[in-house]
């Protein structure tokens, strides 16, 4: 089994921003690095889709930053919605097809490196067409964590968020001295 996990990574705002906005949520906030939070969110993780997009719309609203907010499910799937100012601006999903039947369709669909590029001022057009356009089961990405990380890397986000979810975190899965601090809300862990 992979992994599965979801995360907020969201630009310009601190700890303490992040913190006091989502307060009332089971969540845990990192420490900033190099300008960014990132948020591990328990509902998000729950119901991920409606959650994470929700939950990305108002953070990218209220800090009028970009909001990049990343599910991998089973290291199979690996989906992004990217916020700012309120507005959805890009999303990508890397499988597409009917999970019922089984039946895959041909390949990735969504994503757009001139979003990306635009929102976090960081990476090369050619290179994130490349990581959005690769198929699953080839053999650079038979796992999506490993496009979660070639994507972060290329945008100059936090690293550490691959793999890392509320989950994992609640679990001691991940060695918290290889993470930057996580501030915890009081309903987180419960």
């Amino acid at each position: 089994m992979g992994s599965t996990y979801t995360n907020l990574v969201i630009k310009g705002s601190t700890q303490d921003e992040v913190f006091e906005f989502i307060h009332d949520r089971a969540a845990y906030v990192s420490a900033a690095v190099s300008g960014y939070v990132v948020l591990l969110d328990q509902l998000s993780e729950l119901d991920p889709e409606y959650e994470l997009v929700t939950l990305a719309t108002a953070l990218s609203m209220r800090f009028s930053s970009p909001v990049l907010t990343v599910k991998v499910s089973d290291s199979d799937i690996m989906a992004y919605w990217l916020h700012s100012n309120g507005r959805l601006l890009d999303w990508f999903n890397s499988y597409s097809g009917d999970i019922a039947s089984g039946v895959y369709l041909q390949g990735p669909s969504g994503g757009n490196p001139d979003a990306l590029i635009a929102a976090f001022e960081a990476g090369s057009r050619e290179r994130l067409q490349e990581i959005l356009t690769t198929q699953h089961s080839c053999e650079r990405y038979v796992s999506e964590d490993r496009r979660h990380a070639d994507l972060l890397k290329q945008l100059r986000l936090p690293q550490f968020a691959v793999g890392i979810g509320y989950d994992y975190v609640c679990r001691g899965v991940h060695g918290v001295g290889t993470l930057p601090h996580f501030r915890a809300t009081l309903n987180a862990g419960s």
